[in-house]
């Protein structure tokens, strides 16, 4: 899955999961991941989420390490194994 895709599936998260406008969400690479305003137990479920939507596991144990949206990525991408 490459980073566009990813991006649409996290903003359709935050949309029918958490009632957020489309328009207002901003998912640049290099914003933090409190931009996207959740706090770190609304981060642990958006990964929840995105497990059941992609059909995937996501180590959560590195979410501590995550700053950024591009860092959040990348912990998708290389900590996911298909279920």
């Amino acid at each position: 899955m490459d980073n566009l895709e990813l991006l649409r599936a996290i903003k359709d998260v935050l949309v029918n999961e958490y009632g957020m406008k489309a328009e207002t969400i901003s998912l640049k690479l290099n914003d933090s991941i409190e931009s996207l305003g959740l706090d770190s137990f609304g981060v642990v479920q958006l990964v929840y989420e995105l497990e059941i939507k992609m059909g995937i596991k996501i180590d959560t144990n590195s979410l501590r390490d995550v700053k950024y949206i591009k860092d959040f990525l990348e912990l998708i991408k290389k900590g996911s194994v298909k279920v």
